[in-house]
């Protein structure tokens, strides 16, 4: 999730078009999520963020849509 690009950029534009939207995501460093909230993001938004590695935690949700920055390994190595 690192600091919250992603979501940050889907909040605003989903406020915008006047729409809901609802987050979820894995971030490794618990660190991190300060700074996501420094940048505008709120608890409602980081509820469905778990600190945990994305390549090995066991997603139980089906999602519509997924947005993700390839973790910066050699995609043979995943």
């Amino acid at each position: 999730m690192g600091t919250g690009a992603f979501f940050l950029a889907a909040k605003q534009v989903a406020a915008k078009r006047g729409i809901g939207v609802r987050f979820a995501g894995t971030e490794i460093d618990p660190a991190v999520l300060a700074h996501a909230r420094a940048r505008g993001l709120d608890d409602d938004d980081l509820s469905g963020v778990v600190v945990a590695d994305f390549l090995t935690h066991p997603f139980q949700t089906k999602f519509n849509s997924i947005v993700a920055n390839p973790p910066y390994i050699r995609h043979h190595r995943i």
